[in-house]
């Protein structure tokens, strides 16, 4: 196994005490066939987030580095989401926050051999299930996507359908302008961004788990949403 790692996760987390367990250990699930770098950011959690947190990277397995950061001031979520994708060292990014979990154990081995694969793809990402309270639901636009699906630019510019959780994208396809910490959608803008270097594959395998209601935006009214998202674009 190389030193260096070939893909690198990067997590968020504030004030996810309840979930940042299952989040890590959805990363040490996973089985590749290349190191994968995991990078934690706390953004100053005022709960026990950072304890659980030190307890449960003791636990990484062979093929997975962890480094971890708890900032001693709070950034914010978005500049301490571009402060991680900073630290990035693999070719490949995968996204997980802390209120998240991966469930299949070959997620990031099947997405970085589909974009080892196939050169003219972006982004590779996933149907995933989310999580309110106790009842795992699927939403229709996961529901009705049970094929493997082709994107483009043009159609991702209609509406984001891509879940921060699912995607896997080259490093090297990723630019960060200034203005991004001033919006209230930035994955949706780096998904963006990432796509002008080309194409988008979906798989309708279930691979990971968005917990609603515990998120920013989640948490949000649609109108509230809609009105942000329109504002960044």
């Amino acid at each position: 196994m190389q030193e260096k790692p070939l893909l690198s996760v990067v997590m968020i987390t504030y004030g996810h005490e309840k979930y940042i367990q299952e989040a890590i250990e959805g990363v040490f699930l996973q089985k590749t066939d290349f190191l994968v770098e995991l990078i934690i950011a706390n953004d100053s959690s005022p709960d026990n987030s950072d304890e659980i947190i030190r307890e449960t990277i003791k636990k990484a397995p062979e093929n997975i580095i962890v480094k971890y950061t708890n900032h001693e001031k709070n950034k914010g979520m978005y500049v301490n989401s571009i402060w991680t994708l900073h630290q990035a060292n693999g070719v490949y990014i995968a996204a997980c926050e802390g209120d998240d979990y991966w469930t299949d154990e070959n997620k990031l081995q099947q997405q970085v051999d589909f974009l080892e694969k196939n050169k003219d793809f972006a982004i590779s990402y996933h149907r995933v299930q989310y999580l309110k309270g106790t009842e795992l639901a699927m939403l229709d636009h996961h529901r009705l996507k049970n094929e493997e699906k082709i994107s483009t630019l043009e159609e991702l510019s209609n509406t984001n359908f891509i879940n921060t959780l699912s995607a896997v994208f080259r490093k090297n396809d990723l630019e960060i302008p200034d203005w991004f910490t001033y919006t209230s959608v930035g994955d949706y803008l780096l998904w963006l961004m990432i796509c002008r270097k080309g194409k988008i594959h979906y798989s309708p395998k279930t691979m990971g788990v968005y917990r609603y209601g515990t998120g920013f935006h989640s948490s949000q009214d649609a109108i509230a949403t809609l009105s942000e998202t329109n504002f960044s674009l």
